[in-house]
């Protein structure tokens, strides 16, 4: 749980940064643009502090590994 609060915690503070710099006030609206997604900060930020661990868990079932190929000289 710790570190489910952690990550949140880093994740609102990057969000809150947003308007510290010109360029990440830029990164995040053309985001939402490309994605056709509602441009809300607020709104991330509310949706960000409700997420559980029980939503976490529930998503990483739906992650499938492709797998990692090293190449190394013989």
């Amino acid at each position: 749980d710790s570190v489910l609060e952690f990550t949140k915690l880093q994740i609102l503070n990057s969000f809150k940064s947003i308007y510290d710099n010109k360029s990440d006030i830029e990164d995040y609206y053309l985001s939402h643009i490309y994605l056709d997604e509602e441009i809300n900060l607020e709104k991330s930020i509310d949706e960000v502090k409700k997420i559980t661990k029980e939503e976490v868990v529930d998503a990483v079932k739906d992650i499938q590994f492709a797998g990692v190929y090293v190449l190394t000289n013989k």
